[in-house]
């Protein structure tokens, strides 16, 4: 423990209590109600089923996360009923931590720029170049994944150093690499960042109204940058003739509503299509649930044939992913997809308790995968997951800091050292 007289100290607020917003079973309920909602508007002609066709999967995947979320209860209720208490890294620890985060940068750096050199360039500039090259043509296959999970595992390390010391020098490197993830005309990762940062922000700080509408305002320019970037890569009435709008559809909304709706239903549609055509394979070995697990050259060697993972699918070329919960079922049905949501309740709930520095991070992926789990499976993503091992570096021996008890009043912490 270090002594408070050895410590700068700052008047940041901390979160007087846990988030109940990001318990895991109120994530899970808010977003399957949502997404069955905007399904039964069938805005688009590509949307197959009656709404209500959908709930045997939505229960497989609900009924889980309420089992763990009475399980804590009734297993462990003095949990309940302990004040909050963050964490907070000492002078010391935050020395060391910055002090890898800076060396991991340039390795990142070097990374970086011989992935550029093997490709010949960026994919941005590719757009005005050379057509023939895509954003998947960009990277050292292997390699890219685990590059991108460094980035963003320091992206995420500095946006919570910035909300513990408020210390704005913190937010140079999650700036500056919007620029990165644009000259890569990658959509996916900056969503991914935004939804850690945002899940962090919630977690280390007090919920204000200030803080629900920058969220709210953030999360309109988040869908007006989805459709502007997609209209770049695809083009606007391109990506209309593939998402095959309905005739009820409003067609005065901006292009990223499309967008938005299109990749939330679409996903869905394509895991009860697999269900109601194919049956599981009841392979013991779960391949087609941990292929994620699989570097991207081992994969290909495994799984000569892409559709072999890619499920059923309604239109391939305007939806080709089928949410977290294909693997599952094509391995073992409703029954595997019942026991996979109910590793990643047990995952998250874990985490949504424990507030020491490291599994604030863990909890801010793993909450992101679940957030992200109606699009495609980031719980079993290696480059994902990899995050969780950055963090375990970038922490390696720090401790687990000094206790704030943030049920009292706001107390002062400790600032990183100016370096």
């Amino acid at each position: 423990m270090i002594r408070q007289d050895e410590m700068k100290l700052a008047s940041v607020r901390l979160a007087p209590r846990r988030n109940l917003t990001l318990h895991p079973l109120i994530i899970v309920t808010g977003l399957w109600g949502v997404l069955l909602g905007l399904y039964a508007l069938h805005l688009s002609d590509l949307l197959l089923f009656p709404v209500v066709e959908l709930a045997p999967v939505a229960l497989a995947v609900w009924m889980p996360f309420a089992i763990v979320a009475l399980g804590y209860a009734l297993w462990r209720p003095r949990i309940l009923r302990q004040g909050y208490q963050l964490n907070i890294p000492s002078r010391t620890q935050l020395a060391v931590i910055e002090k890898r985060l800076r060396l991991l940068f340039r390795v990142w750096i070097g990374a970086a720029i011989f992935e550029t050199i093997v490709s010949g360039g960026v994919p941005f500039i590719w757009l005005f170049t050379d057509r023939s090259k895509t954003y998947m043509s960009y990277g050292v296959p292997s390699l890219h994944g685990l590059v991108n999970s460094l980035l963003m595992a320091l992206i995420v390390s500095r946006v919570s150093l910035y909300l513990l010391s408020g210390e704005r020098r913190h937010l140079k490197l999650p700036l500056l690499s919007v620029f990165w993830w644009v000259a890569l005309v990658t959509r996916g990762t900056i969503f991914f960042i935004l939804a850690e940062s945002t899940i962090l922000w919630l977690c280390i700080r007090p919920v204000k109204l200030k803080t629900i509408m920058k969220i709210a305002a953030s999360a309109v320019v988040v869908v007006l940058f989805f459709g502007w970037v997609g209209d770049l890569r695809t083009g606007a009435e391109n990506f209309r003739a593939l998402a095959r709008p309905s005739a009820n559809y409003p067609l005065w909304l901006p292009s990223g509503v499309l967008w938005v709706y299109i990749y939330a239903t679409t996903p869905v549609n394509n895991l009860e299509f697999t269900r109601s055509t194919r049956k599981p394979s009841y392979n013991p070995l779960l391949p087609h649930t941990f292929a994620g697990l699989l570097p991207t050259v081992v994969r290909k060697i495994v799984y000569e044939d892409p559709e072999e993972l890619s499920g059923a699918l309604v239109d391939a070329v305007a939806s080709n992913v089928s949410t977290a919960y294909l693997g599952p079922l094509e391995d073992f049905g409703l029954p595997a997809v019942f026991l996979f949501s109910m590793a990643t309740a047990l995952c998250t709930q874990w985490y949504w308790y424990k507030p020491d520095p490291r599994s604030l991070l863990t909890f801010a992926v793993l909450t992101q995968c679940l957030l992200f789990s109606i699009f495609f499976d980031l719980f079993l993503a290696l480059p994902m997951i990899a995050q969780i091992g950055w963090f375990a570096v970038i922490l390696r021996k720090t401790g687990d800091g000094i206790v704030v008890h943030s049920s009292r009043r706001p107390q002062p912490y400790a600032l990183m050292p100016t370096l």
